[in-house]
């Protein structure tokens, strides 16, 4: 149960795991787009700006643009997208580890996980089956190998399964319609 859960915040939410989904790629289209909430009030990351020390981990939350199932959010403001100090990001993660009831990261680079990751984390790979989430998608599987970081992947696709002989293995396939697609691509 707790598996199926983290394919889905709204899944998550609603068998109250307090989902956060954390966002430490300033310049993608953001997971409060994704969740609906960047017009929801809340802290961003630009609002920790400067901050030295531990967060109030309760407070860090409960500060968070919230959706209405109780799916939270850390991400980028669209107005001032630019890296977050490594200090600030890893003082987050921490409060948000003993706040949060499940802790999502989407992680720009995969080179951002080794200083965030414990080991007990779970590292999943989504991959779009287009030629550029694909490539991008075999960088990162390749590297995280590399660095021996366990990980499962997952890859997004628009009709019939695609031929994914590329990768080392894809752990799940996951059908997307090309309305949802389009969606996506527009941040709804």
């Amino acid at each position: 149960e707790y598996e199926d859960t983290l394919a889905n915040p709204y899944i998550a939410a609603e068998r109250g795991y307090e989902p956060v989904l954390v966002d430490l790629d300033p310049w993608a289209g953001g997971s409060d787009v994704l969740l609906g909430l960047e017009h929801v009030a809340g802290v961003r990351w630009h609002d920790l700006d400067g901050a030295d020390g531990e967060f109030d981990a309760d407070g860090l939350l409960h500060r968070l643009p919230a959706g209405p199932l109780g799916e939270r959010v850390l991400a980028h403001d669209r107005w001032a997208a630019r890296p977050v100090d490594p200090d600030v990001v890893r003082a987050a993660m921490h409060a948000l580890r003993l706040s949060a009831g499940l802790l999502v990261v989407d992680g720009a680079v995969p080179a951002d996980l080794p200083e965030l990751r414990r080991p007990r984390d779970r590292v999943w790979v989504a991959i779009g089956a287009d030629v550029r989430s694909s490539a991008a998608g075999i960088a990162a599987t390749q590297w995280l190998s590399l660095q021996g970081v366990q990980h499962r992947t997952v890859l997004l696709h628009t009709g019939a399964a695609p031929e994914h002989d590329e990768f080392d293995r894809i752990d799940e396939l996951v059908r997307v319609g090309r309305s949802e697609w389009r969606d996506l691509d527009r941040g709804v």
